[in-house]
């Protein structure tokens, strides 16, 4: 469930009870101000208001999140009701809830100072100063009576009752702290320093007690600790996929857990509840955006949150309860049941469990015919795919029939050989020899991405299909058509151009029928299936004036990318390029009657708009089982598959020309110079008739 915090100071969560699906999630926090992206002068604009930090509170009752704009939220998942506590002229870089008076809140800011604030009545009860550079961590004592904050310069002791400073630790100028936490169950304190060094400190008088030293050298460039819940270990890690786990008590590495190989780096660590699971867990915010939790006792990883295109960038979890909060790359919060998820986990192991003993009992099981079946297509798919010539069209659709998607190994082949795809080396390399286009030449203002070698491969994509068809500049959905496929076939640029080349001259049919405007004749089709399938949503979208260019444009102009994860999108993109191109405007519609429960709960435009904009937890097979039964159950005078041509490959040798759309199209750049001088000679006579009258 997604829940938006409005343009307004406080408001209800929830609008009816939340659901908790399988993978734990109970509610999507988005931030008030967002809204989805807009094209304004043929460049694509954002007001996006990311949340930077968040935290939960020890019962875990209570979530406090600050966005990049400095507006401090509170939200109360017991009593459905979030509110602004404060709006403050910087983003805050630490937050803690964890205190003694569950009305209380430390938020650490960039002007180095921390000021405490009552959620309740929003006042300001204290300024904590004493810092020259950014706070980099808040620990608070288990009795919730001191707080420790630590910069890179010094660590500070602060009396939470009388908010005074009580201690400080200096720090030796050469040596930058990383992080000072209070050790649980304990009078002690544990500092960590940049060059690996950790010590431990008497928290009252502030005396040196031990350090903590292996007799080896270390293979880890420590970054990140955490202690668990009775003070016995403390967890290290940093630029490796290793975790280090100290004994404390035996002030030695007694465990060490390696990650998966494509961890780089660990960016956060937290120890889960003990009362949440048998075993002690370990939380683990990797550099690609994975949160993997790892059963330290079995050093295995049992469950994951986040994906490569939904990374995880901070979490929180509440010390006494079950609640996880996660700040996702997309500057929303996802907020975790974890019991839910950990019945998972359990449900699975004594299902594994079951499964092994099943196997000890009978070792010579049955195959059933079922069985059979589907190791003679999986054989089948081997043998089809790796020869060639035997790759019909119809095999294809028994693969996609059976198993729902192609196999991932052989997709781009498979696409190949669907769209016949002619390789025209020559006209491609003549096309990419014209350079960068000028509409695309500052494309990374508008699309801001990472990695210079996919933006080098967007760039080129676009510049081609821009010189083979200059119309497709004056519309605003080739970047985002296109992006997806130039992300998936960076590494062979011929065929990531003539798979767009191919969408275009099939899928995208009259789409520039109206430009720079959307394609109000498409667009009329799909508004016409949709209301013979379900009056009553389509009146209602009638009734808040929701158009075909908010939930149907949408889709259409990102080809589904926006909607659905990358494993989903191809998926849904095996169904669209094997059949006719009328079949991706019935998944639009679709996509609609799917969702139709949350759907008739919308009552804003903006509510539409983001739903159609973002992922939304809907499933692609069932979007894909609904699309075949909408394309049965259509009458045939309302199929878009009537006014639509069949699928027609591109030419071997030299590449057709894209001119399938009106003459009035294709001069329109001639049309619009044409306007503009007789506007210039309209105005000119004008002008000399206004002096002549003057004189």
């Amino acid at each position: 469930m997604q829940v938006f915090l409005r343009k307004k100071r406080s408001g209800n969560i929830f609008v009816k009870k939340p659901d908790v699906g399988p993978d734990g999630l109970l509610v999507e926090i988005i931030n008030s101000l967002r809204c989805p992206p807009t094209y304004a002068g043929g460049c694509l604009q954002s007001s996006e208001v990311i949340f930077t930090q968040v935290a939960v509170s020890a019962d875990g009752d209570s979530i406090a999140a600050g966005d990049v704009h400095g507006n401090l939220f509170c939200v109360n998942l017991v009593k459905n009701r979030f509110h602004l506590v404060k709006h403050l002229s910087m983003p805050c870089s630490r937050i803690s809830i964890s205190l003694k008076r569950k009305t209380d809140m430390l938020v650490s800011l960039s002007d180095y100072s921390v000021r405490c604030f009552n959620t309740e009545t929003q006042e300001q009860l204290a300024c904590l100063r004493g810092h020259q550079t950014s706070i980099v961590n808040i620990s608070v004592h288990s009795s919730k009576r001191y707080a420790l904050i630590t910069s890179s310069e010094t660590a500070s002791l602060w009396n939470l009752d009388t908010l005074e400073r009580k201690r400080k630790l200096s720090i030796a100028q050469n040596v930058d702290l990383l992080a000072a936490l209070f050790i649980p169950n304990s009078n002690s304190m544990l500092t960590c320093f940049k060059d690996n060094s950790m010590l431990v400190w008497d928290a009252e008088s502030m005396d040196l007690k031990y350090e903590l030293r292996s007799s080896q050298s270390l293979d880890v460039t420590y970054r990140v600790f955490t202690c668990n819940s009775d003070g016995s270990s403390v967890a290290c890690a940093g630029k490796s996929n290793l975790i280090h786990i100290w004994d404390i008590p035996s002030q030695k590495i007694h465990r060490v857990l390696q990650l998966a190989p494509e961890t780089k780096q660990v960016k956060q660590l937290e120890y889960l509840p003990k009362h949440l699971y048998p075993e002690e867990v370990l939380l683990a915010v990797c550099s690609n955006g994975v949160l993997r939790l790892i059963d330290i006792k079995e050093s295995a990883e049992i469950w994951t949150i986040g994906t490569y295109e939904h990374k995880v960038v901070q979490i929180s979890c509440a010390e006494a309860g079950s609640i996880l909060a996660c700040i996702m790359d997309s500057g929303n919060i996802n907020v975790y049941e974890m019991d839910v998820i950990f019945k998972q986990i359990q449900a699975s192991k004594l299902l594994e469990q079951k499964k092994m003993h099943e196997i000890d009992q009978q070792p010579r099981t049955r195959v059933t015919k079922v069985q059979r079946k589907a190791t003679k297509i999986k054989d089948m798919i081997t043998e089809r795919v790796e020869n060639s010539k035997t790759l019909s069209h119809v095999r294809l659709r028994e693969i996609l029939k059976e198993y729902g998607e192609f196999p991932e190994k052989y997709r781009t082949f498979i696409w190949k050989t669907i769209l016949r795809l002619p390789e025209n080396y020559d006209s491609y390399s003549a096309l990419l020899n014209k350079g960068i286009h000028p509409a695309f030449a500052e494309i990374h203002k508008v699309y801001p991405i990472r990695s210079l070698k996919l933006l080098r491969v967007f760039q080129r994509l676009l510049s081609a299909v821009a010189y083979w068809a200059p119309v497709v500049t004056e519309s605003t959905f080739l970047p985002t058509l296109a992006f997806p496929f130039a992300k998936l076939l960076q590494n062979n640029q011929l065929i990531a151009f003539e798979v767009v080349a191919t969408i275009l001259v099939n899928w995208t049919q009259k789409w520039f029928d109206f430009i720079p405007n959307p394609p109000l004749n498409i667009l009329s089709l799909i508004e016409n299936v949709f209301s013979y399938h379900d009056k009553e949503l389509f009146q209602h979208f009638v009734r808040y004036r929701v158009t075909t260019q908010t939930y149907a444009w949408s889709l259409l102009q990102t080809g589904f990318s926006e909607v659905f994860s990358r494993d989903e999108w191809m998926k849904l993109w095996d169904h669209i390029l094997i059949n006719e191109p009328s079949w991706m405007l019935m998944a639009v519609v679709a996509y609609t009657l799917v969702n139709r429960g949350p759907l008739l709960e919308c009552y804003e435009v903006e509510e539409f708009k983001q739903f159609y904009r973002y992922h939304n937890g809907t499933g692609v097979a069932q979007v894909i089982k609904e699309t075949y039964k909408v394309i049965c159950t259509t009458p045939s005078d309302l199929n878009p598959g009537s006014i639509l041509q069949p699928f027609h490959p591109l030419n071997k040798g030299q590449y057709q020309l894209l001119a399938k759309f009106p003459q009035r199209v294709k001069n329109f750049p001639q049309n619009e110079i044409d306007r503009i001088k007789q506007e210039q000679i309209a105005l000119l006579k004008s002008d000399d008739v206004i002096s002549w009258s003057k004189r």
